[in-house]
């Protein structure tokens, strides 16, 4: 998982504090269990936890160029790192390391920030270029990977989780009422916001550079296209998901470490379990979480997944007294209030996962990217309501949107 932070002094004439450095680090600690790092020098500091996934020996952070002009510490994983480096070495650049890593290190001397749209993979950067006093914060497209920021006049914080902004002795830990507002209605907290006042989100696909002597400037870098619209036959679009979704997956395969994959017997993460067992030529390890209710519970159909593809398949149980012994854990690794109760028998599967492999691959987002909720399909109907007079929705047909919100299998929350 890996976990970063850092600070980064407005004020030329200060210089950054390494125990508190250390003390933000060792907020997030439990991000990264295999190795710690800490560069600090004059106004910046950054500082990691690493979770060892790719080149265990070499790919200690933080991570330089070769005069140490360029810094970097960063979450995530690169996926085209192998394509990257042949590029950037036919370029003349020299690495050190076999670790994804390094080559945003090189690829940002050789592109500056249009190394952003070179990365494929799942990322939260922050680096340092020490010759031009300039820091660049970035975060992946669909915001897989989380960055918090803080800025203040201390100076700019940042860090992978809440918990290492809230070290910051100059941090008054007060309620944001907006975001508080958005969780109830919403059940989450959306970005930029937070639930505390004074910390934003960075958003997916944005970045913060802070130039000599400037003032922190959010932008975006990337953004999502919605155009042109293809036009293709259901045997094309078949064939094209089947293309990408393999190749996703065999991207992902690369690790020096175990892996293996969530199974909930579901369409998405059964086809991810599917295709890894093409690339695999040992067994796939697979994990399922299921209740004694056997009416709520689907482990039966992730053993009939797992009995097809031949898996080294793992169950376990989510009991009643699960929930009170793990609820203290849950609240503490999410940042901010949520309202999803899976979350609990997640945490509980990913706990015993842990025993076994490294890196589990999940089929998280298969629903919201291929609009598998039922309640998508009112989405029109909901956008025509809106549109109508105050006092015909909240008059004589103000109990619509929860009935049909209801037979499409919402929560009764989400009419409003």
């Amino acid at each position: 998982m890996c976990g970063i932070c850092g600070l980064l002094c407005l004020n030329q004439h200060q210089s950054v504090d390494p125990a508190l450095l250390e003390r933000m680090n060792q907020a997030i600690v439990h991000r990264g269990p295999d190795s710690a790092g800490v560069f600090a020098q004059g106004t910046v500091g950054l500082a990691m936890r690493r979770l060892a996934i790719i080149d265990l020996a070499g790919g200690q952070q933080p991570i330089s160029n070769e005069d140490h002009t360029v810094v970097v510490v960063f979450n995530g994983e690169i996926y085209n790192f192998r394509e990257l480096r042949t590029t950037l070495e036919q370029h003349g650049h020299a690495f050190a390391s076999s670790t994804d890593t390094e080559v945003i290190v090189h690829g940002y001397e050789q592109w500056g920030d249009d190394i952003l749209n070179q990365l494929h993979g799942m990322f939260a950067i922050a680096l340092w270029d020490a010759s031009r006093q300039r820091l660049l914060l970035a975060r992946d497209r669909m915001g897989e990977k989380p960055l918090y920021w803080h800025h203040s006049a201390h100076g700019l914080a940042w860090g992978s989780e809440a918990k290492a902004l809230l070290t910051l002795p100059w941090f008054e830990r007060r309620i944001n009422p907006v975001a508080l507002h958005h969780y109830l209605t919403l059940q989450y907290t959306p970005d930029p916001l937070t639930i505390f006042a004074g910390i934003q989100q960075l958003q997916p696909g944005h970045k913060i550079t802070v130039e000599r002597d400037g003032e922190p400037v959010v932008s975006r870098w990337w953004q999502l296209a919605f155009l042109p619209k293809w036009e293709l036959s259901e045997a094309d679009i078949i064939a094209q998901a089947g293309e990408r979704l393999r190749a996703a997956v065999k991207r992902q395969l690369v690790a020096d470490v175990p892996l293996g994959a969530f199974l909930s017997g579901g369409i998405d993460s059964s086809i991810i379990v599917a295709l890894m067992a093409e690339y695999t030529t040992e067994p796939v390890r697979t994990f399922s979480i299921g209740f004694d209710e056997q009416h709520y519970s689907e482990t039966a159909y992730a053993q009939q997944v797992a009995q097809r593809y031949a898996t080294e398949h793992y169950e376990f149980l989510f009991r009643p007294d699960d929930l009170v012994r793990l609820i203290e854990g849950v609240i503490g690794a999410t940042d901010e209030p949520f309202a999803d109760p899976a979350a609990l028998p997640l945490y509980e599967l990913a706990r015993q996962t842990r025993q076994h492999v490294t890196v589990a691959l999940s089929g998280d987002g298969g629903d919201e990217t291929l609009a598998g909720y039922r309640r998508y399909a009112l989405d029109r109907m909901l956008q025509l309501y809106a549109a109508l007079p105050f006092w015909v929705t909240q008059g004589w047909c103000r109990p619509l949107p929860r009935c049909c919100l209801s037979r499409a299998g919402c929560p009764k929350t989400a009419a409003h």
